[in-house]
Order: C-alpha cells, then sequence, then structure tokens
C-alpha cells in the first residue's frame, strides 16, 4: 500500500492531456458550428486546470517529505477520466474518420483516410479506455478514496 501510494502520487499527467486537448482545440477548427462539442471540451478544459493544480500541489507535498494520502487516488481517476473524454471528444470531432485503423494502414504501406493527424485518434481512444483499468481500476481508486477520505 505504502508503494502503491507513491506510484499513483507523483507523476504530471495533466502536462500530457493539455497537448491532447490542444490538438482537440485544432480538430474542432474545422467544425465551428458544432457548439455542443466546443461547450464539452472547455468544460473539460476548466477540469483539467484543476487537475494541473492538484497535480502541482501534490509535487510541492512531496518536495517536503509529505506522502501523498488519498490524493493519489483522486489523481488517478481525474486524469483517466479527462483522458477518456478528451479522446471521445476528438472521435466525435472527426466523425467516420477516426473509425479507421490507419496505424494499420501505414504499415501495410497503404494510403491513410482523413488528414494526418486523423492516423492515431482512434489509437489513442482505445489507450485512454484501457487507462482506467492498469494502474488500478477506476473503482479500486474510488474505495481508497471512500476509507480514507470519507471513513467508510
Amino acid at each position: 500500500k505504502y508503494l502503491l501510494e507513491f506510484e499513483r502520487g507523483g507523476s504530471t499527467v495533466s502536462t500530457r492531456l493539455q497537448v491532447d486537448l490542444a490538438e482537440l482545440h485544432l480538430l474542432l477548427r474545422d467544425v465551428p458550428n458544432e457548439l455542443g462539442l466546443k461547450k464539452r471540451t472547455e468544460e473539460v478544459a476548466v477540469q483539467l486546470e484543476a487537475l494541473s493544480q492538484m497535480e502541482v500541489d501534490m509535487q510541492a507535498k512531496l518536495s517536503v517529505g509529505k506522502k501523498p494520502g488519498a490524493g493519489a487516488p483522486l489523481l488517478k481517476v481525474m486524469a483517466s477520466t479527462l483522458g477518456q473524454h478528451i479522446s471521445m471528444l476528438k472521435m466525435e470531432t472527426i466523425g467516420y474518420y477516426s473509425v479507421p485503423h490507419n496505424n494499420r494502414l501505414i504499415l501495410d504501406g497503404k494510403k491513410t483516410i482523413g488528414k494526418p493527424e486523423f492516423r492515431t485518434t482512434m489509437a489513442s481512444y482505445l489507450n485512454h479506455r484501457a487507462n482506467t483499468v492498469f494502474g488500478g481500476a477506476r473503482e479500486v481508486q474510488k474505495n481508497i478514496i471512500a476509507k480514507a477520505v470519507l471513513g467508510l
């Protein structure tokens, strides 16, 4: 338990998610009338900013020798959930162009479908789905939070 606490509590996932969000913003430029997607993207951006600040707070805590505590599983749940939201929004933004497995087409030396920036959308989506399982399932993380924070 002690080691797992530090495994989940010292990362900065928000930096990578900010890159993913920037890519999403670029994709949204091609669909100017999709106000619903843009609104959901901005909601995710606010949550990502909160995650980023929580990671900074966690790093400050660790730098003075404190333990991550219950914040570690909370960061894991937030990061994996935001990754899923961003990858889903990317898929919705590019629509049917997200369906082909362009990586396979590239390996086979065939022409890809859609713009070059669409090539890894499906792979990213599937990886973010898996992210809620590896490193501790979301439900396990929520149980840890419930016990440590709420005393349940």
